[in-house]
């Protein structure tokens, strides 16, 4: 008898030591209840999303899974598995609780540890730990390369504060950080590494990624980086890609489809289009149907297939193409209040190309620093009073209806000015044209009604049809001999367009070239100023209307009579000198 009691004390020590054993290699065999302790807080690189859209007991689920998970990713806790969860307490049902599952997978790209895949029974599910990642050693060398990855990215953020701009650099970074995970027979390597962020951002070149992994890293960095990202599960299609917030929108993006070698992206921040219906189209599992109900709606309509516009950076609403690792920007308008601005050559790592300003009212002031050779355009900048460019400036844009504007100098290096480029500027009195320019475009001083005088010099070639008309304080207009064309000729009328100086009223005095070839229609209609004119000896046409409604003109002819192509009433009424001998 007291054998067979020693027998019985020695197989249940044995057990004993055995359950101990299996505890400790285990680890987390056991259910995991509800800690109302735990001090739940999104990590970095995490969202929340899916989560808000839980229900009360399906988020006490879940913040037990992120705090299990903590504890082996941060707290270096050793075990196999995240724990089993029992239903019952918690709740749930099986299918909330896949629920919860899911969630937890898609919201927390940081937890790269979590297996793919878990087991489950009538009453509970067991979440397990990606078996890659058993090893303290092999977790702490992914974070340490990933936070590596962080940083390398953050200084590349430097500078730049638009989401659509922080995550074109993001995206271009995972494309060329990050190989699809295919073997040498190109079957599809499903681990660890693959579907998490581990594959994309470990900076080991033996490691790659599937879908999930691009999802992730793209997911993780832009939620470190304050842009609004989710990871969008599409069962239809067996795939994932993300969804992200840029511009007041919501578009998709696929990183894995894009990770090819075309020049511009075709799945970069496209909106709700053919594709996207079939990626987010209900499908046999319930918790992701769920899900995907629960997503912000995309853009509707056309979306540009080569550039994202209106994404604010500081002070301005910029634009970016869709080319694969092309970092030029151009500025597309100021923030409504802003009274002064500098041009940026860069932002962060995007070189600005080109600027225009249109409508912004309340803009006073612009300052383009050295380096640019385009002035910008400034169309509808009612207050702008000031305008400093420097001498690089080649080429000059527009600035009509800058009706505060009173002078302007323009660059030396500028050989055009261009059509409606100062037109309606109402306040312009003063314009110093430089001596490289070769043409005055149509239109270019229209309606600049305060302009009393401007010099014309010796290098124009041609000035365009109404390019100072309705300038009515122009006194007077010196136009030199080198210009050989004023207007504009319409092949399908045969007509010479021009109104160039119609409406001047206050002109008195005005010069023409002694190459002007024609004299167009309308040129110097109500030019009601304007006492005399001379018309040189080479004027071959002067077409209808050219002095209508100049009441005081007298008319002095260098030729003697009427020539072949002078319209019958040429001179509209007003009298004529003929043969008049310039002195």
């Amino acid at each position: 008898m007291k054998n067979k009691k020693a027998y019985i004390i020695s197989l249940l020590a044995i057990a004993v030591i055995i359950f101990i054993v299996t505890a400790g290699l285990t680890g987390c065999k056991k259910h995991i209840k509800y800690d109302d302790s735990y001090d739940f807080a999104v990590r970095e690189g995490c969202s929340d999303f899916y989560y808000s859209h839980l229900s009360e007991n399906q988020q006490k689920m879940y913040r037990m899974l992120h705090k299990e998970a903590e504890d082996v990713l941060y707290n270096g806790q050793e075990k196999d598995n995240l724990g089993i969860y029992k239903f019952s307490d918690y709740g749930l049902s099986f299918e909330e609780a896949e629920t919860v599952w899911y969630a937890f997978r898609y919201d927390a790209s940081a937890f790269f540890i979590i297996s793919n895949s878990f087991t489950y029974n009538s009453s509970s599910m067991t979440v397990k730990i990606a078996p890659e990642f058993l090893d303290k050693s092999v977790r702490e060398k992914v974070l340490e390369e990933v936070q590596n990855s962080v940083e390398e990215v953050r200084s590349l953020l430097d500078g730049i504060e638009g989401a659509a701009l922080k995550f074109k650099i993001i995206y271009d970074y995972v494309i060329a950080h990050t190989k699809y995970a295919v073997d040498e027979k190109d079957k599809i390597i499903f681990n660890g590494y693959s579907y998490s962020i581990a594959g994309a951002l470990d900076r080991n070149d033996d490691t790659k990624s599937i879908c999930q992994g691009y999802v992730h890293a793209v997911k993780y960095l832009c939620n470190i980086f304050g842009v609004e990202c989710l990871y969008v599960g599409s069962e239809a299609k067996e795939h994932a890609v993300n969804i992200v917030n840029v511009v007041g929108e919501w578009y998709y993006a696929d990183a894995t489809l894009d990770d090819t070698k075309e020049e511009y992206y075709k799945y970069f921040l496209n909106s709700d289009d053919l594709r996207w219906e079939e990626l987010s189209r209900p499908y046999e599992n319930a918790s992701e149907n769920y899900l995907r109900s629960c997503l912000p709606k995309l853009k509707e309509g056309y979306s540009d297939p080569y550039y994202i516009h209106g994404d604010r950076n500081g002070d301005f609403y910029c634009s970016i193409n869709k080319r694969r690792g092309d970092y030029n920007c151009d500025i597309r308008g100021c923030v409504e209040g802003v009274e002064s601005v500098t041009v940026p050559k860069y932002i962060g790592v995007y070189e600005v190309i080109s600027f225009v300003l249109r409508d912004c009212t309340s803009l006073k002031s612009v300052k383009v620093p050295e380096g640019f050779t385009y002035s910008g355009s400034y169309d509808g900048c009612v207050n702008l009073t000031s305008v400093e460019l420097p001498q690089t400036i080649e080429e000059l844009g527009s600035f009509s209806d800058c009706k505060s504007l009173e002078s302007i100098e323009i660059p030396s290096g500028v050989t055009e000015i261009g059509i409606y480029t100062f037109q309606g500027c109402s306040s312009l009195k003063y314009v110093k044209i430089p001596g490289g320019v070769t043409t005055i475009e149509g239109n270019a001083f229209d309606g600049c009604s305060s302009l009393e005088s401007i010099e014309i010099p010796s290098g124009v070639r041609r000035i365009g049809e109404r390019a100072f008309y309705g300038c009515s304080s122009l006194k007077s207009i010196d136009i030199p001999d080198t210009v050989y064309t004023i207007g504009r000729y319409a092949e399908w009328s045969g007509i010479y367009y021009s109104s160039t100086f119609a409406n001047c009223t206050s002109l008195e005095y005005i010069k023409l070239p002694i190459w002007l070839d024609c004299i167009g229609a309308n040129m110097f209609s109500g030019c009601s100023s304007l006492t005399s004119i001379i018309i040189p000896f080479g004027i071959r046409r002067i077409c209808a209307d050219a002095f209508k409604y100049c009441d005081k003109l007298t008319i002095y002819c260098e030729a003697s009579e009427k020539k072949e192509l002078w319209v019958d009433d040429w001179n509209c009424s007003c009298p004529v000198e003929w043969g008049y001998k310039t002195s």
